[in-house]
């Protein structure tokens, strides 16, 4: 009877204190970070801005905070190795600056969406080190000035430059500093001035304006000059930074011209193309085959070769209409691909 009272005894205890333990409130759940705010364009702005600056400042430790650790840099058909890595990209900025100790880039434009902002700068500075030619080989100073115009596309994750793209023409650069000759856009100014800023919304009409130079590479593909000029306002003024000196309307169309018959299957592909008010940013390529002269490009006569370059170009459109546009690509690549 003793043992049955004792077990009833436990078991009304363990009833007891299971309920107790039951009743205990549940502990707090952990609340929830809140989300990060979205990065936006004019933060993109804003680190571009800040990056140029401490390139020019040579503050490279500050520098470093500008890349992500996965960050790629590419000078475009420069012939070198796309340097992968943050130690990569802070040594490929420092061996330029080790050639040109007084370096600076004066930013003209800047365009941006929250993910990719695309600039030109005028890069200027006096060659005092070793620049590697080329060849691979280094080049002694020769304490010459430089000033020529630099397109420079990032893209950006989580506030931090996760691929680097930049366009610039090696012949202007080694014709500047004496290297070689050719006949190249003489050294630019260095720029002062606040850059131009433009910030994309993704509106209609920045949508409407990149099918308007959808339809103007259509025309160069199709080799199509009346509807290339026509495009063209009556006071376009276009900068092929790969020519000495400027064009407007008529001389961009004697131009196209011109490649037309040295390139008679001159063809442009587009993958990458956004807006940002009035202008459209394109990275793209240029490929064919040279079967005759061209001697705005220095082709004298046909090579029989094939070509593909890459290229930035930056168009202002007004009204329909291609109002200025700036052409970034290395003619360097081009000459060498053709024999030249």
């Amino acid at each position: 009877m003793m043992d049955a009272r004792r077990s009833l005894t436990a078991v009304t205890l363990v009833v007891i204190l299971g309920t107790a333990c039951s009743s205990q409130p549940a502990p707090a759940e952990k609340p929830a970070e809140p989300p990060k705010p979205a990065w936006t364009a004019d933060q993109a702005v804003l680190k571009y801005k800040d990056c140029w600056d401490q390139f020019n400042r040579k503050d490279w430790t500050a520098f470093r905070s500008c890349y992500g650790s996965a960050i790629t840099v590419e000078a475009v058909d420069s012939g070198r190795p796309v340097g992968s890595g943050l130690d990569a990209a802070i040594k490929d900025a420092q061996d330029f600056a080790a050639a040109f100790p007084d370096v600076s880039g004066g930013l003209q434009l800047v365009l941006a969406s929250k993910d990719s902002v695309a600039g030109l700068a005028v890069v200027s500075g006096t060659h005092g080190g070793p620049l590697p030619g080329p060849d691979g080989k280094p080049i002694a100073a020769t304490h010459k000035k430089i000033g020529y115009v630099m397109g420079l596309v990032v893209d950006l994750a989580d506030g931090a430059v996760v691929r680097e793209r930049q366009y610039a023409d090696s012949t202007t650069l080694m014709a500047q500093i004496g290297a070689i000759k050719a006949p190249t856009r003489p050294v630019m100014a260095a720029s002062t001035g606040a850059p131009t800023v433009v910030v994309s919304t993704g509106s209609d009409a920045e949508r409407a304006n990149v099918e308007t130079f959808r339809a103007n590479m259509k025309a160069v593909n199709d080799k199509d000059l009346k509807t290339l000029a026509d495009m063209n306002a009556a006071d376009g003024a276009f900068h092929d930074y790969t020519q000495p000196k400027d064009l407007d309307s008529a001389g961009n169309i004697a131009g196209l011209k011109e490649l037309f018959k040295g390139f008679p299957d001159a063809t442009l592909d587009a993958p990458t193309m956004w807006g940002a008010g009035d202008y459209v940013v394109t990275e793209g390529t240029f490929s064919g085959t040279n079967k005759g002269a061209a001697p705005m490009m220095g082709i004298k006569k046909a090579t029989g070769k094939p070509v593909k370059v890459r290229f930035l170009e930056i168009t202002k459109i007004e009204g329909g209409k291609i109002k200025e546009d700036w052409l970034v690509f290395d003619t360097m690549a081009f000459a060498t691909q053709l024999g030249l």
